[in-house]
């Protein structure tokens, strides 16, 4: 039986400190813009098998600084943006190494204290435990495990059932799994019955993925969308800080750019345009003509405008300015109005967030929806999307070479999600459209041409999803579980270890220090 099966830790290990200098070292490549897949999968398996191989404490002050250097590669690539000061980066990268380390010390504390194969769960529900309530602040989900499996499509259709929360338990688990055949030496007859429940479920997860993907791929008569960004001489981003005409200096060129684009984007045969976010820093006073001039072309050109564009009022820096969309339709009519519902802590600090509601837009072909940029980070808001019975989603978005091309692999996530097509226009980043299923229907990087225009041609019918119903459920479980391991953990002491031959010193590694 597996619970006769267990051990007490720390066990000795004569190369534990390659497993950590080898863990940090896949740990620099898990996440960020240049991600090895399979790293996220290994690094905590070495990192793992570290730390139970050492008391707590001594174990913590070793990989601490580990884990710094290896966040703080991560991170200044990730924050690599000149309005970002570095003491910024640094403070970001301390964070992202206490976070990521934090799991760890709850399975190097709680599993000597338990028995059976359950405890392979302290791990993976701690760690997305700690994933999901991070995603409730402002910076939602950003540096998930999860968004590192981009690309295997099979395995990302669990993300319809359990969210982004399933496949980060995955990886996890993954680990602790590793780490529980590890300590019997690998021996099939000790860990063939776990060998076979973790084995199954992948492949389950698999054929479940491989299916969706061959027999229930959306089948419906596409739109046209076109995403529109700036040509490279225009400005991104702009000083915080600066002048008011300084700011609105290109005004007039950009607001030109992005009405023409739109006017021969429609004559091509789009019936969607969405622009690209910080598309026009305009002047508070100025928007009202501008909106009718973009009026009057959707009006002629029977197209659906979504205008993204920045104003700033006569106080400003004093008073703070707007991340705004407004919708447009065939007739002319303004549909709404749309604040960003979380801004950027870093790059829009004091920006007044909106009514955090999703907008809709009905068109011929039916609903879609519309959020800003890291919007998309936060799951239960566009899962507002799905539940208004979305086929599309614009996520208009301005980015630079440090997320590109994450933040755009990010969005497919939402699509699959929810089941809908989801279209980025990408400001000095990649743009692209996803199908409901997470395939690429079209993309445009801003740093290998120098078209500012992508059309797409999205299924004008999603697909329904159990995660649009059930939302965070999976989440709430793991959340439910952890506390049930750790009070379990709580209540039992730690025991001796088993007759494993190779593991000494039992009783010494039950101490803390």
């Amino acid at each position: 039986m597996w619970h006769r099966e267990r051990k007490d830790i720390p066990s000795t290990d004569r190369c534990s400190l390659v497993w950590l200098i080898l863990g940090a070292a896949l740990l620099t490549f898990s996440n960020g813009s240049r991600i090895i897949p399979v790293a996220a999968w290994l690094f905590p398996v070495f990192i793992m098998r570290f730390l139970r191989t050492q008391k707590l404490v001594r174990g913590i002050l070793l990989a601490l600084p580990f884990f710094i250097i290896s966040s703080l590669v991560l991170v200044w690539s990730w924050l690599d943006i000149e309005e970002l000061a570095p003491a910024l980066r640094v403070a970001a990268a301390i964070f992202m190494a206490v976070r990521t380390l934090l799991p760890f010390v709850a399975d190097r504390l709680m599993v000597p204290r338990l028995d059976w194969f359950v405890s392979t769960l302290v791990f993976p529900t701690a760690w997305t435990t700690l994933e999901y309530l991070y995603s409730l602040s402002p910076e939602g989900t950003w540096g998930s495990l999860a968004y590192t499996q981009y690309g295997n499509l099979p395995l990302i259709q669990v993300v319809s059932i359990t969210g982004i929360w399933g496949l980060t338990f995955l990886i996890t688990w993954f680990a602790s799994f590793v780490n529980w055949a590890w300590e019997r030496d690998f021996s099939w007859m000790r860990v063939r019955a776990g060998a076979g429940l973790f084995s199954g479920i992948i492949v389950l997860l698999l054929i479940f993925g491989g299916a969706r993907l061959a027999f229930f791929s959306p089948e419906a008569k596409t739109v046209c969308v076109a995403s529109i960004t700036k040509p490279r001489h225009l400005p991104l981003f702009f000083d915080l800080k600066g002048e008011r005409s300084s700011i609105g200096k290109n005004a007039r060129e950009e607001k030109e750019f992005f009405l023409e684009k739109s006017r021969l984007a429609a004559r091509r045969g789009a019936k969607i345009v969405t622009w690209q976010e910080h598309a026009v820093f305009l002047y508070e006073e100025d928007e009202a003509d501008f909106v009718e001039r973009a009026r009057g072309i959707a009006q002629r050109e029977q197209v659906n405008i979504v205008m993204a564009y920045n104003t700033y009022p006569v106080g400003f820096p004093d008073q703070p300015w707007k991340n705004k969309l407004t919708g447009i339709d065939p007739s002319g009519n303004i549909r709404w109005a749309y604040l960003k519902s979380y801004p950027s802590m870093a790059l829009e600090p004091g920006l007044p967030p909106g009514n955090r509601e999703v907008p809709i837009m009905a068109t011929r072909e039916g609903n879609i929806a519309c959020v800003i940029c890291t919007d998309q980070e936060h799951p239960s808001l566009v899962r507002q999307a799905a539940k208004a019975g979305a086929f599309l989603l614009l996520v208009p978005s301005a980015g630079w070479k440090g997320v590109n091309p994450l933040h755009t692999h990010m969005a497919a996530f939402r699509a699959v999600e929810n089941g809908l097509s989801l279209v980025k226009p990408n400001g000095r980043a990649l743009s692209a459209a996803f199908d409901p299923q997470g395939r690429v229907l079209a993309r445009l990087d801003y740093w290998n041409t120098d078209e500012t225009v992508m059309m797409s041609h999205v299924p004008t019918k999603g697909v329904k999803t159990l995660y649009a119903r059930i939302g965070d459920l999976f989440a709430w479980l793991c959340i439910v579980a952890f506390a049930g391991i750790g009070a379990a953990a709580i209540r039992k002491p730690s025991r001796p270890s088993s007759s494993l031959a190779h593991h000494e010193n039992a009783e010494k590694g039950a101490q803390i220090f």
